[in-house]
């Protein structure tokens, strides 16, 4: 799941208020929680005056840094972030771990997707809506600010700086100024799971045509913002499963699913192909 070391890690089997700025101190560190390599607390406990993060499951294995984590990224300055499912995003800069969540500004308990722009400002979706971190401060922006709604499950930034945010309810665009809808056909929400609707969107890449994939409920979806088309790849055009969590293109520009009932496929130009126990990999569910 490391974004920008390995993109193919992404695919793991689990085998089973408005607009809102908020500073930072100026070393860009909450000193009550931030943890060095060397400085464990005795108690096993990272919290501020408000919160213990991750106290129940870091008493039994204090060398976890959260009981979740969902997301690792790797930004152009070297540092890690970890997005978790409930104590908000983590960096790490080579020798400290720094927590940071909405006790600290930032939007969210749960973090779905990082990624970075060519500014370097590094952007989080989030539960509580789409995350912004200028190096210096946190702004949080809602659907007071036009999100199409708050609960974020994925988040691209394509070729010419648009961000792409995947929700619970749809799809949103960002030019940096405005949000716009983007509209992506419904599918049967999946009950099997903890989180569904009919708009979900789990994972949205831009491959090296410039082309953006979305993957829903009902299959994946390929937009091709030159022609404007949009195109429907489903369980009857071969794909492995219509549950899609992710999708990743590798060097040689194949297309992989990570699907929710039926494991990891791959499409070349002409056809899938289904990676089995067969192949070294196991289970169904992948993400």
């Amino acid at each position: 799941m490391i974004d920008r070391i390995t993109p193919l890690l992404l695919l793991i089997l689990l085998y089973c208020n408005g607009q809102n700025k908020t500073n930072l101190p100026q070393d860009s560190t909450v000193e009550s929680n931030t943890i060095s390599n060397d400085t464990m607390p005795q108690e096993n406990q990272l919290t501020n005056q408000n919160y213990v993060y991750g106290l129940a499951f870091l008493q039994l294995t204090p060398q976890r840094i959260s009981e979740f984590v969902r997301r690792i990224f790797q930004d152009k300055s070297g540092n890690l972030w970890f997005g978790t499912n409930g104590d908000g995003v983590i960096r790490y800069n080579g020798d400290s771990l720094e927590y940071f969540s909405v006790y600290e500004g930032f939007g969210g308990f749960a973090v779905r997707g990082i990624v970075e722009d060519k500014e370097g400002n590094v952007w989080f979706g989030t539960s509580g809506g789409v995350t912004k971190y200028d190096g210096e401060s946190f702004t949080n922006f809602t659907e007071k600010d036009g999100l199409i709604n708050n609960d974020v499950w994925s988040i691209a930034i394509d070729r010419n700086g648009i961000i792409w945010i995947g929700t619970l309810q749809g799809v949103s665009r960002f030019n940096g100024e405005v949000f716009t809808p983007f509209t992506i056909p419904e599918a049967v929400p999946d009950y099997t799971r903890g989180v569904t609707s009919a708009r979900i969107v789990h994972s949205i890449m831009e491959d090296r045509k410039g082309q953006l994939w979305f993957g829903t409920n009902g299959g994946a979806y390929i937009y091709d913002p030159a022609s404007g088309g949009l195109t429907n790849i489903s369980e009857k055009d071969g794909l492995c499963n219509n549950a899609v969590n992710d999708i990743l293109e590798d060097k040689n520009g194949n297309i992989w699913f990570a699907t929710h009932h039926k494991g990891v496929c791959r499409l070349d130009e002409t056809s899938f192909t289904h990676i089995s126990s067969e192949d070294g990999v196991y289970g169904t569910e992948a993400w």
